[in-house]
């Protein structure tokens, strides 16, 4: 599978192999909707350390935000780490805040950036 998703107490972590593709980031995410304890998920961790490749284009990352933008309305409170080393994925990363901001009348989950799992995790406690 291209990815897992791995619940925890108060969140969950989504580990993505070798690449993440529109498809499987749009079904990680629906998976993650549907299951009970989205509505209380205080987080959701996105380790792209192994991820190599991004084969995702401007009209998808907008789609996924769109989606995410009605979820919002379900858990507003969630914070979104993102990790990974890849330059490419901050410009996915403002792209798709941009977009969801779009949808979501300027209501976005807080949404950070991090180079290792530790540092995601101290900011995921804060």
């Amino acid at each position: 599978m291209a990815y897992e998703i791995i619940w925890e107490t108060t969140g969950a972590q989504f580990v993505f192999k070798k690449e993440a593709t529109s498809e499987n980031v749009r079904q990680s995410n629906k998976e993650f909707a549907l299951d009970a304890r989205f509505p209380s998920a205080m987080y959701a961790l996105y380790n792209l350390i192994d991820v190599k490749k991004f084969p995702i284009v401007s009209k998808d990352i907008k789609k996924i935000a769109e989606m995410d933008a009605m979820r919002y309305k379900i858990n507003p409170d969630m914070k979104v780490a993102i990790i990974g080393t890849q330059p490419v994925m901050k410009g996915i990363i403002y792209m798709y805040n941009v977009y969801f901001g779009l949808a979501s009348n300027t209501n976005i989950w807080e949404t950070k950036i991090f180079d290792s799992i530790d540092d995601a995790r101290k900011w995921i406690d804060t």
